[in-house]
């Protein structure tokens, strides 16, 4: 697969790509904005939706934090991937797969590294697990 074409093109049993490619959020769009309506801080290895009380009373304390506004964490190539979107963006495979009683679905397995990736930045690994099964360790 490219990295500009539909996920599910050429996949079996996804049928054809229809209409042009639009974002497909593998870790929910909405579930992004309502964990970071804010946006999100930073000042170690994972983000968090508010700046703890310390940072917010103590200027010398807030100046290590990193902010991400929320459309900064939605743009994020790591959260989406290309779909193809039928005719109003709402159809073709992005339409199937956000569509809960369709069986177009991605495996954990078949999710991109760089999802993964993203889901234990912003500790999102507990959607994952329930939206696309446990993670498989390699034995």
């Amino acid at each position: 697969m490219t990295e500009f074409a539909c996920f599910f093109a050429g996949r079996d049993g996804a049928g054809p790509c229809e209409g042009s490619l639009i974002r497909a959020h593998l870790v929910d769009k909405q579930k992004i904005r309502q964990t970071f309506r804010k946006g999100a801080w930073k000042d170690g290895d994972s983000w968090v939706n508010r700046l703890p009380f310390e940072a917010l009373t103590d200027p010398e304390t807030a100046a290590g934090w990193t902010h991400l506004s929320l459309d900064e964490i939605l743009d994020d190539r790591r959260c989406w991937t290309p779909m193809c979107g039928g005719l109003t963006g709402l159809t073709g495979h992005h339409g199937r797969f956000d569509n809960p009683n369709d069986e177009l679905h991605i495996p954990r397995l078949l999710l991109p590294a760089r999802v993964e990736e993203f889901a234990v930045e912003f500790s999102f690994d507990a959607f994952l697990d329930r939206k696309y099964g446990l993670k498989q360790v390699a034995a």
